[in-house]
């Protein structure tokens, strides 16, 4: 499996994340398909993510989008079939990658309740807000303080 990491709501890729979310968010959890795809998707600060099985088989997507000073997942979708294999793991890793990369110290994610012990076991903790609807489905918010190493360079030490 590889991930494909890109900006842009044109073209092939996006045509693969819209086949999934539509499986996954229209299909199996019963959203509306007008609200799984939003303002967010259109934003220049939005990169896009897709677990790709080869060259031509998506099986799950991503997003992360920038508020603020930080990045916020979104819309994590993993095809039924591929769940239970790391998939969802390896997608929300790679997202926190480039988010971190981008200069984000914390990301955000708001998770479907269902899903809250998958992103706890991935470092993510509940801020104290309220629970919240997204696409007609509650959600949890949650963050996670994405780690930076400090290089500290050695002091040379003489003994005399």
């Amino acid at each position: 499996m590889m991930i494909l990491i890109f900006e842009g709501y044109e073209g092939h890729e996006f045509t693969l994340v819209k086949e999934i979310r539509r499986t996954v968010f229209v299909e199996s959890q019963g959203a509306d398909e007008s609200a799984v795809f939003d303002d967010s998707d259109t934003n220049d600060d939005t990169r896009f993510a897709l677990v790709m099985k080869d060259e031509t088989h998506a099986v799950a997507t991503g997003r992360i989008t920038r508020c603020d000073k930080n990045y916020k997942l979104g819309r994590i979708a993993v095809l039924e079939s591929e769940r239970g294999y790391g998939t969802g793991k390896k997608l929300v890793n790679a997202l926190c990658r480039e988010a971190k990369e981008c200069g984000a110290r914390d990301i955000l994610v708001d998770a479907q309740l269902h899903a809250v012990p998958f992103y706890e076991k991935l470092g993510f903790t509940p801020t104290g807000e309220k629970e919240k609807y997204d696409i007609g489905i509650l959600h949890l918010p949650m963050r996670k303080e994405l780690q930076w190493q400090r290089r500290i360079k050695a002091k040379a030490s003489s003994s005399v």
